[in-house]
């Protein structure tokens, strides 16, 4: 089941894939869904992948590290 991102780490515009949980550790695999130009906002543009990022969340419940990986 799908963990809603918004409502628990504030998390827009992206799409999740892939969820890997083990005891202590929850790693998200996200793609985004929406691109936006960060100096007016604006939908019309394209984007160019540069690389992965990872990204530390806040805890999810018994989860103490909660990580976001972007492709």
């Amino acid at each position: 089941m799908p963990v809603n991102l918004y409502y628990t780490q504030k998390v827009r515009g992206f799409q999740q894939k892939h969820v890997e949980y083990t005891r202590e550790k929850v790693v998200f695999e996200l793609k985004r869904t929406e691109q936006r130009c960060p100096k007016c906002g604006s939908k019309d543009v394209s984007a160019e992948l540069i690389g992965d990022r990872s990204i530390r969340g806040a805890p999810l419940g018994v989860c103490r590290e909660v990580h976001f990986i972007s492709t």
